[in-house]
């Protein structure tokens, strides 16, 4: 007996590998971030006051500011979200400070960003196309538009 509701859905395809290795990482601008008293990168995510929030908060405090401690290769990913580094460029210069391979690398950065996402505190923009190649024409004539086209 098939039993159409008992599948296990699908997950949407995500974007090719290269449009993400394109991209580049945007930090939320509502965020602040700076080293703590160690020295860690912590950043700092304000919370949003829901009703029931507010209501406790009148009989307890409640914070208003969530801290987010990011470890070394966090915290250098977090200061290369700029907007103009690409995950690729982010990749090659992760790799190259911690001796990983790119492999690993790309994985643990793709994992990384997913979490940062997933929190919103960065947003993927999306990178420039590949230029498209010039035409080349032989001769001047062929760049003109036809004069001859036929009416629809």
């Amino acid at each position: 007996m098939n039993l159409p509701f008992l599948k296990k859905k699908q997950a949407p395809a995500g974007p090719p590998r290269e449009e993400i290795l394109r991209s580049r990482p945007v930090r939320n601008p509502a965020l602040t971030w700076g080293p703590d008293n160690q020295g860690d990168m912590v950043i700092n995510v304000p919370l949003e006051k829901k009703p029931w929030v507010a209501r406790l908060g009148r009989m307890m405090p409640t914070p208003e500011v969530r801290h987010i401690i990011l470890d070394d290769i966090g915290a250098d990913v977090w200061e290369l979200c700029d907007g103009e580094t690409s995950v690729e460029a982010i990749r090659r210069r992760i790799a190259e400070k911690y001796q990983l391979n790119h492999k690993e690398a790309e994985a643990s950065l793709v994992e990384h960003l997913r979490q940062l996402a997933k929190r919103r505190l960065i947003v993927a923009v999306a990178g420039p196309e590949d230029p498209p190649e010039p035409e080349l024409s032989a001769s001047p004539r062929a760049s003109r538009p036809s004069r001859n086209k036929r009416k629809r």
